[in-house]
């Protein structure tokens, strides 16, 4: 019976602290104020990429992004192992000037969100290139 207790502790621990983490990742990156500034309702019509990486200020989120191109903006739902943050739905304006970077030695673009910048988001060059004719600056 010992065990089995110490067993569920240790599960609710490491919930916890993937609880906390995840909380203090989106603080870090900005995630959580570009969720207030740009809620999205729905995901849009348009092309969809599934398990993308994206950089969101100093946070990497590795092959956990939903991604949905679409005319009126960019789609981006982040959902790591053990949390999910809110989707996002940032209109193709708020994308500030493309700037060269790296993610996981492979190149990359980062762009600042809004005006003045909430955060700062990154993708890689495959990515970029694909929603690259929506953005106005492009």
């Amino acid at each position: 019976m010992a065990i089995c207790t110490s067993g569920i502790v240790i599960a609710a621990l490491a919930c916890g602290l993937s609880f906390f983490l995840f909380g203090a990742f989106g603080r870090v990156s900005g995630l959580n104020r570009l969720a207030e500034r740009y809620p999205a309702t729905s995901r849009p019509e348009g092309q969809r990429l599934d398990k993308q990486t994206v950089q969101v200020g100093a946070v990497r989120y590795r092959r956990c992004v939903e991604v949905c191109i679409s005319p009126a903006g960019l789609y981006l739902w982040v959902h790591p192992f053990a949390s999910r943050y809110p989707p996002l739905m940032i209109p193709w304006g708020e994308f500030g000037r493309p700037q060269r970077t790296m993610i996981y030695w492979q190149s990359a673009v980062k762009m600042g969100v809004g005006a003045p910048p909430v955060t700062t988001v990154a993708f890689k060059q495959g990515l970029f290139a694909k929603f690259k004719p929506y953005l106005p600056a492009a």
